[in-house]
């Protein structure tokens, strides 16, 4: 699965392909991610909107969505995501797009 990752607020922040892994695990499911791209710029951008602020919204082709935090690993070039239950900044969270 392929999404892109969009920083917005009221411009765009930065924007990065990555892959992401979601799998059903007893008693709720788990996600694991990489950027696509080895670029530097890209990992940079990525580490800018994970520092501003780590919850993203997840956002599926059928419109349903769940607010997620993304851990960042290997110097934000790999993640993993989990459910964010709050505190929410007030600052709208950014969008993962996925498509199947």
């Amino acid at each position: 699965m392929l999404a892109g990752l969009v920083g917005e607020l009221l411009h765009l922040l930065g924007s990065v392909e990555v892959a992401i892994v979601i799998a059903a695990v007893t008693g709720g499911w788990e996600a694991d991610g990489r950027l696509v791209s080895e670029s530097d710029q890209d990992r940079e951008a990525f580490a800018f909107l994970c520092e501003l602020d780590p919850v993203f919204t997840l956002r599926f082709e059928d419109e349903s969505v769940v607010a997620v935090t993304v851990h960042p690993t290997d110097g934000h070039r790999r993640f993993s995501l989990t459910e964010c239950t709050g505190p929410f900044s007030d600052i709208e969270p950014r969008n993962f797009q996925c498509s199947w």
